[in-house]
Protein backbone atom coordinates (compact mmCIF):
# COMPACT_ATOMS: atom_id res chain seq x y z
CA UNK A 1 0.00 0.00 0.00
CA UNK A 2 1.22 3.49 -0.82
CA UNK A 3 1.58 6.02 2.01
CA UNK A 4 -0.53 9.21 1.95
CA UNK A 5 0.77 12.24 0.07
CA UNK A 6 -1.23 15.23 1.29
CA UNK A 7 -1.04 18.58 -0.49
CA UNK A 8 -1.89 21.61 1.66
CA UNK A 9 -2.83 25.09 0.51
CA UNK A 10 -0.07 27.44 1.61
CA UNK A 11 3.60 28.31 1.40
CA UNK A 12 4.67 26.75 4.71
CA UNK A 13 3.85 23.50 6.43
CA UNK A 14 3.49 23.59 10.19
CA UNK A 15 4.13 20.59 12.44
CA UNK A 16 0.83 21.25 14.25
CA UNK A 17 -0.99 20.28 11.04
CA UNK A 18 0.47 16.77 10.94
CA UNK A 19 0.09 15.42 14.46
CA UNK A 20 -0.25 11.60 14.65
CA UNK A 21 0.44 11.23 10.93
CA UNK A 22 0.61 7.77 9.34
CA UNK A 23 4.05 6.22 8.97
CA UNK A 24 5.91 7.38 5.82
CA UNK A 25 3.22 9.94 4.96
CA UNK A 26 4.32 13.01 2.99
CA UNK A 27 2.85 16.47 3.56
CA UNK A 28 3.57 19.09 0.92
CA UNK A 29 2.59 22.80 0.83
CA UNK A 30 1.33 24.26 -2.45
CA UNK A 31 0.38 27.84 -3.27
CA UNK A 32 -2.76 26.69 -5.09
CA UNK A 33 -3.35 23.34 -3.28
CA UNK A 34 -3.26 21.45 -6.56
CA UNK A 35 -1.15 18.41 -7.32
CA UNK A 36 0.31 19.26 -10.69
CA UNK A 37 3.66 19.49 -12.43
CA UNK A 38 6.51 19.28 -9.93
CA UNK A 39 4.31 17.92 -7.11
CA UNK A 40 3.02 15.10 -9.28
CA UNK A 41 6.55 14.24 -10.42
CA UNK A 42 7.75 14.32 -6.79
CA UNK A 43 4.96 11.90 -5.76
CA UNK A 44 5.49 9.67 -8.79
CA UNK A 45 9.25 9.31 -8.28
CA UNK A 46 9.50 9.30 -4.47
CA UNK A 47 6.33 7.41 -3.58
CA UNK A 48 4.86 5.45 -6.49
CA UNK A 49 7.99 4.21 -8.26
CA UNK A 50 9.91 3.65 -5.03
CA UNK A 51 7.10 1.59 -3.48
CA UNK A 52 6.26 -0.40 -6.61
CA UNK A 53 9.74 -1.18 -7.93
CA UNK A 54 9.66 -4.70 -6.45
CA UNK A 55 6.23 -5.53 -7.85
CA UNK A 56 6.74 -8.20 -10.49
CA UNK A 57 4.20 -9.48 -13.02
CA UNK A 58 1.39 -7.35 -11.62
CA UNK A 59 -0.21 -4.22 -13.04
CA UNK A 60 0.86 -1.02 -11.33
CA UNK A 61 -2.39 0.74 -10.69
CA UNK A 62 -3.12 3.68 -8.46
CA UNK A 63 -6.26 5.27 -7.06
CA UNK A 64 -6.24 9.02 -6.38
CA UNK A 65 -8.49 10.61 -3.77
CA UNK A 66 -9.03 14.21 -4.72
CA UNK A 67 -10.65 16.38 -2.05
CA UNK A 68 -11.44 19.34 -4.27
CA UNK A 69 -14.73 20.54 -5.76
CA UNK A 70 -16.71 19.22 -7.54
CA UNK A 71 -15.65 15.86 -6.07
CA UNK A 72 -15.40 16.97 -2.46
CA UNK A 73 -18.29 16.46 -0.03
CA UNK A 74 -17.36 19.84 1.52
CA UNK A 75 -18.76 23.08 0.10
CA UNK A 76 -16.57 24.97 -2.31
CA UNK A 77 -15.10 28.34 -1.48
CA UNK A 78 -17.50 30.04 -3.87
CA UNK A 79 -15.18 30.00 -6.86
Amino acid sequence: MLPPYAVYNGVNLYKDWIVDEPKHAAYIPSTNSWMEGELYLDWFEKIFLKRTQDVKDKPKECLFFMATPPFSPWPSSGK
